[in-house]
């Protein structure tokens, strides 16, 4: 699941078969073009040595109503703006003292606050119980509504709403029917 996101990021080149964008193979594509229009999140977060503004925004100055935005869309923003220094605290090394669903959110945040058309999530919940991760997912819906949304996930209650489905069995993808909205409250526009 990590190695096709790492295709459609351009990472790693298919041994086999292709990628295309709008009928274009991906390898055609200027890589800085194709992945100026991504935002990723990888299943393991990590925080630099940077003001946890840096650390969502990935720059030296954020625009302060963007990284709230940004922050209250992952539902960081309750925990962070409530910590000593806010969003100008330095995380300690490590996890910066952040449980696994905190991290979570911060790196959710920081691929919203990027504004990206296209979005790459990798386990973005995992670390979250079922309620949490579905409102997280609701709330990512809201917050990019025009996003083509690629959430890699092992809870197929999170694929609800979405309008293609896939899985992953004997190394090879197939896609499976969409289960129709339930609780998550409408359908998305999501793969």
């Amino acid at each position: 699941k990590s190695t096709i996101l790492r295709l459609i990021q351009g990472l790693y080149l298919p041994d086999s078969g292709q990628i295309t964008l709008n009928g274009q193979r991906l390898g055609a594509v200027p890589p800085g073009r194709w992945r100026a229009g991504l935002a990723v999140m990888p299943q393991d977060t990590v925080l630099f040595q940077r003001t946890i503004g840096q650390n969502i925004a990935l720059a030296d100055t954020p625009d302060p109503a963007r990284l709230r935005a940004a922050a209250r869309e992952a539902d960081a923003a309750g925990f962070l703006e409530a910590a000593p220094g806010g969003y100008e605290a330095v995380p300690t090394q490590g996890s910066g003292g952040y449980s696994g669903g905190q991290l979570q959110r911060i790196a959710l945040a920081r691929a919203l606050y990027r504004g990206a058309p296209v979005l790459l999530l990798d386990e973005a919940t995992s670390a979250l119980d079922a309620g949490m991760a579905r409102e997280v997912w609701r709330r990512v819906c809201a917050a990019a509504p025009d996003a083509t949304v690629i959430l890699v996930t092992h809870s197929p209650d999170l694929a609800e709403g979405a309008d293609r489905a896939f899985r992953f069995e004997g190394g090879r993808m197939q896609e499976v029917p969409a289960a129709p909205a339930g609780k998550g409250g409408g359908r998305h526009d999501r793969n």
